[in-house]
C-alpha cells in the first residue's frame, strides 16, 4: 500500500492491480447531489504492507457491495490514488483510493480466490488494555465464550443500525466483548463458541464502566491457522469456561 508522505502532494495517480483484505465496510449509502442520487461504499483494503482506504462510487452497486465481505481478498484495478480525505480516514496511510464503477469496467472489483497473507501477531495480553487505555488500538488473539445475536440499534443521528457483540477470553483470563457494527453484525452470528480470531487494530472502548473493543474498521481472521492460534484453542479446551458458558 502507498505510504510515502512525499507522495500525498499528488493531487491523483491511477493505480493498476491491487489486492488486499476487506475490513470495516459500510452500508451501501445513497447520497444526492445536484438532484442526481449517487451510490457508494468503502472500506480499508489490507496486504502484508499495511492498510488504505477505498471508497467506490456508482449508479449499481449491489453485486460490488456485496462481493466485499470483511475477511474477503478482492483485487482492484483502475483506481484513482490521492490524497486522503481526514474526515474519513481512520488508518495512518496518507493516502486513499477512489473507484468508478460503470458499465465498461464492472470487473474493476473483483474477488480473489487465494487468501492474503493471515494475521500472526504479535498480540497484545487482553489483561493489558486497562494499562493501555481507551481510544488506544491493538491486536488481539483471543477463544470465542459467547456470540450474542444482532440488536438493532438508534445512533445519535437517527440511523438504525445492527450491533453484535462477543465475548473473548485469552490465556490472561480477561475476558472483553468485541463489538460488531452493521454489515459485520450479520456475519459474527455464524461463529461459535471455541473457535479462535484475530482481530488488528480493535480500538480500545469504554461502555457502561467497562472496557470493550470497536471492531468496524479492523482486520479480523476467524480461526487463523498458525501455532499461536492452536496453542490458545487447547488452553481453553482444557480451562473452566466451556463448562461455565455452557
Amino acid at each position: 500500500m502507498l505510504k510515502d508522505g512525499k507522495q500525498a502532494k499528488q493531487v491523483s495517480l491511477s493505480v493498476g492491480p491491487m489486492r488486499g483484505v476487506v475490513s470495516g465496510i459500510t452500508s451501501l449509502r445513497t447520497e444526492i447531489r445536484d438532484g442526481k442520487k449517487n451510490k457508494w461504499f468503502s472500506f480499508l483494503m489490507s496486504d502484508e504492507s499495511g492498510e488504505i482506504r477505498v471508497a467506490v462510487f456508482g449508479d449499481e452497486l449491489q453485486e460490488h457491495w456485496s462481493i466485499c465481505e470483511n475477511g474477503q481478498t478482492i483485487s482492484i484495478r483502475e483506481g484513482m490514488v490521492k490524497c486522503a480525505n481526514p474526515k474519513f480516514n481512520r488508518t495512518s496511510n496518507m493516502h486513499e483510493v477512489t473507484l468508478s464503477i460503470n458499465e465498461d469496467n464492472k470487473d474493476s472489483l473483483r474477488q480473489c480466490s487465494d487468501a492474503i497473507v493471515p494475521i500472526n501477531g504479535p498480540f497484545k495480553a487482553l489483561s493489558e488494555l486497562p494499562r493501555i487505555g481507551v481510544n488506544g488500538f491493538v491486536d488481539v488473539l483471543g477463544v470465542i465464550v459467547k456470540v450474542e445475536q444482532p440488536v438493532d440499534v438508534n445512533t445519535r443521528s437517527g440511523k438504525l443500525v445492527q450491533l453484535a457483540k462477543v465475548c473473548i477470553v485469552d490465556k490472561s483470563g480477561f475476558q472483553t466483548f468485541c463489538n460488531f457494527w452493521d454489515a459485520l453484525a450479520t456475519q459474527v452470528h455464524l461463529w461459535r463458541p471455541g473457535d479462535v480470531v484475530a482481530i488488528r487494530k480493535a480500538k480500545i472502548q469504554e461502555y457502561a464502566g467497562s472496557l470493550c473493543l470497536g471492531c468496524s474498521s479492523s482486520t479480523i481472521s476467524y480461526s487463523p491457522v498458525h501455532d499461536t492460534a492452536q496453542d490458545l484453542k487447547t488452553w481453553y479446551e482444557e480451562s473452566e469456561f466451556p463448562n461455565f458458558y455452557r
